[in-house]
């Protein structure tokens, strides 16, 4: 697992700011009291969570190349937060935090004890249930499996690996987390593992079209 994968939601913030600094880029600066730079990022990872990709908004007061920011955030982010691609949208268009509602996840599971037919099979039979009930910071809360978990997962093997492949909604009404969903279906499982990764693949809104990433 990178390292970056332990950085908290506030400090992948600040960390998307100084690149946008170091890049020289024109950014925008809230107004207020405590004016900081024009930035909006997606849902939040759990630390020790990895990704593949996220996205963030980032304002600027002029006109920039897409292809020159590319180059400068590039050059100006380290290898493991390093910028893929840029683009202009509309700024009437949706947050990413009001867009996004789907996150798709790949755990990693090592030593799995039980097969993949299994775990697909649990999977299936808690999107079927009633409610799902979890204790988070000492609340139960109560969650709508068939809303949460839009799809069945995927389940692979690779040697003494398990690869298990999953999607999530967010919902007005809060967010099912990963971790705590594998521990479910773990649980149900009967199954046994001696270690686990965790990566989000993909963040996406949905439409008629199906499934659409931000950018």
């Amino acid at each position: 697992m990178d390292r970056a994968a332990l950085l908290s939601h506030l400090e992948l913030l600040h960390a998307i700011e100084r690149i946008v600094r170091r890049a020289q880029l024109p950014y925008a600066i809230t107004q207020g009291f405590h004016p900081h730079m024009k930035l909006a990022f997606g849902p939040a990872l759990s630390v020790g969570v990895a990704s593949t990709l996220e996205y963030a908004d980032v304002y600027l007061t002029e006109f920039v190349n897409p292809d020159v920011a590319l180059s400068r955030l590039r050059d100006a982010s380290p290898e493991a937060l390093k910028v893929e691609r840029v683009g202009y949208i509309n700024p009437k268009e949706a947050s990413l935090t009001a867009s996004i509602t789907i996150l798709s996840y790949c755990a990693r599971v090592h030593a799995l004890d039980i097969d993949a037919k299994e775990i697909e099979k649990c999977f299936s039979e808690l999107r079927k249930s009633d409610t799902l009930e979890v204790v988070q910071k000492d609340k139960v809360k109560v969650f709508n499996p068939a809303l949460c978990i839009p799809n069945d997962a995927q389940v692979t093997k690779e040697g003494d690996s398990t690869h298990i492949s999953f999607n999530l909604r967010i919902s007005p009404s809060g967010s099912l987390r990963p971790e705590i969903l594998l521990t479910t279906v773990f649980e149900q499982a009967h199954a046994h593992y001696s270690h686990l990764t965790l990566t989000r693949t993909g963040l996406y809104s949905e439409s008629e079209e199906g499934l659409v990433p931000p950018l």
